[in-house]
């Protein structure tokens, strides 16, 4: 969804979102670039929710390989 709405105004971010919130950021961080302020504002907490479900997703994984390593 950010990757599209970012499209409309021109920018266009890579595929993961390894690379799509670093990039947002520095969007949302930059006063020159013609993203309104009302949609800097909107990105913003999205951006940490996307940080903070990858941040889980890891931690899941990393139970998963715990579990993994001990069975048989």
């Amino acid at each position: 969804m950010l990757r599209g709405l970012l499209s409309e105004f021109g920018f266009i971010i890579p595929m993961g979102a390894r690379n799509l919130v670093p990039a947002v950021m520095g969007l949302i961080e930059d006063p020159d670039n013609d993203i309104p302020p009302v949609v800097r504002e909107m990105f913003h907490p999205v951006c940490g929710e996307i940080r903070e479900l990858e941040a889980h997703i890891q931690s899941v994984e990393g139970e998963l390989e715990a579990l993994a390593s001990q069975m048989p």
